[in-house]
């Protein structure tokens, strides 16, 4: 409540008791705790309004990052210690959602994360982020690809990347029998980029699939 700029008076700990039909005021507290009750039921049950610019304030005043070229905004903020999800590698064009660390800041994912969707109980802890219009920036995206072995295949790969302005990272193929398959680690600059590289890649003799990871 603190955090959030909103007073003791405001918050009315006997409702609360009444709204969410708990015994006492530690019965309440024990089940903020466990996360059975959240920040945001609190407010909307208790017709409390968080004070957008105070909060965000507090984000900036916590968060505020080194890295002033990320082209993303944090509840419409741009200078926000942000973190790309490995788990999930998001991309400028992907769904979002941003997830308050206790290290890292705010860690990005997309919104269909496995790891997001295990934590989405969090609700206090999730934020909402967005995608500046940075068009030259360039992020790590990982690519499945699984094909029958051929001569020049890796070289057909490299040319298509090449003439889709991407580079590439790191490729983790190994070959079984007649079969290839592997990780290619790209650089791209949006989840349309990404996507045109795909389609092409499928259309190459003796590409079985080409999956984002």
């Amino acid at each position: 409540m603190n955090n959030a700029k909103i007073s003791k008076e405001e918050f009315d700990i006997d409702l609360a008791i009444e709204k969410f039909k708990v015994k006492s005021d530690k019965h309440f507290y024990v089940h903020y705790h466990r996360k059975e009750i959240t920040f945001s039921r609190v407010l909307s049950v208790l017709k409390i309004t968080k004070h957008k610019k105070a909060a965000t304030s507090f984000i900036n005043k916590i968060f505020r990052r080194s890295r002033p070229d990320e082209n993303i905004l944090v509840d419409g903020e741009d200078q926000i210690d942000v973190n790309l999800a490995g788990c999930c590698q998001p991309l400028p064009g992907d769904e979002i959602e941003g997830y308050i660390t206790k290290n890292k800041g705010i860690t990005v994912h997309r919104k269909d994360c496995a790891n997001l969707l295990r934590m989405i109980s969090y609700e206090d802890r999730m934020v909402p982020v967005d995608w500046e219009r940075t068009p030259n920036l360039y992020h790590k995206a990982q690519i499945f690809i699984d094909a029958d072995e051929r001569k020049n295949l890796l070289k057909d790969i490299t040319v298509i990347l090449a003439e889709n302005n991407s580079g590439i990272i790191n490729i983790e193929m190994k070959r079984i029998e007649n079969k290839v398959n592997g990780f290619l680690t790209l650089e791209v600059n949006s989840l349309e980029q990404l996507n045109k590289i795909i389609k092409k890649l499928r259309k190459q003799k003796g590409i079985k699939s080409v999956d984002r990871k």
